[in-house]
């Protein structure tokens, strides 16, 4: 299992990757948040694991919401600078919380002790059973990951934590084009005998597929 590293800022995580590259065997990829290819290789992955790396707290006010929605797709180890409340997000679902400030080989070794206690945990990918190779699946990769996160967990997926997940660092997803996205996946979703479904609620939609 390599961990999946995702950052809010592209430019501000390179050099901390480089340095816990030189402190310990990390070839872990630098995925920019947002990215498919990044929560592709979470959702495939037998036993995940993914670093959200948040070099400054200033303009996230949504951080938890972002955890929130990441571990959903894996347990998710979350790098925030010294003296940042942690409590909120732990109760946002974080696997751990660490000061990024740690001198590197520190750091290295506390990620390395948080992929050792995930690897015997119970994988978080599609279900046995459910496969979109024979759905003739959506052309679009963003089209295709959205029905894997969809049909990833029969639970309801808040249209929030969907929209924070699918936009990028600076905004999320238009509620719109989220809504309009899942309507376009209806007929994969009937063509693996499952149905979709769709509540609104004040303030929020709720998208689940069930059999």
């Amino acid at each position: 299992m390599t961990p999946t590293v995702l950052s809010l800022n592209h430019t501000a995580t390179a050099p901390l990757l480089d340095e816990l590259r030189s402190a310990w065997p990390f070839p872990a990829q630098l995925h920019r948040w947002g990215s498919v290819s990044a929560y592709e290789r979470l959702l495939g992955s037998r036993c995940p694991m993914a670093v959200l790396d948040v070099p400054s707290t200033r303009s996230t006010g949504d951080l938890e919401l972002r955890v929130r929605a990441l571990s959903r797709l894996a347990p998710v180890s979350v790098l925030v600078p010294a003296g940042t409340n942690t409590l909120p997000l732990f109760g946002a679902n974080a696997h751990n919380v660490l000061d990024r400030g740690l001198p590197a080989r520190e750091l290295a070794a506390r990620l390395a002790a948080d992929r050792r206690r995930l690897r015997t945990a119970v994988a978080t990918a599609i279900p046995d059973g459910v496969h979109l190779s024979p759905l003739s699946p959506p052309h679009r990769d963003s089209q295709r990951l959205l029905l894997r996160m969809l049909l990833s967990d029969t639970g309801p997926w808040c249209c929030h934590e969907l929209r924070v997940l699918l936009g990028n660092a600076e905004r999320p997803l238009s509620r719109p084009t989220l809504h309009a996205r899942v309507l376009r996946l209806m007929s994969y979703v009937t063509a693996i005998r499952a149905a979709m479904h769709i509540e609104v609620h004040y303030g929020r939609t709720t998208y689940s597929t069930r059999p």
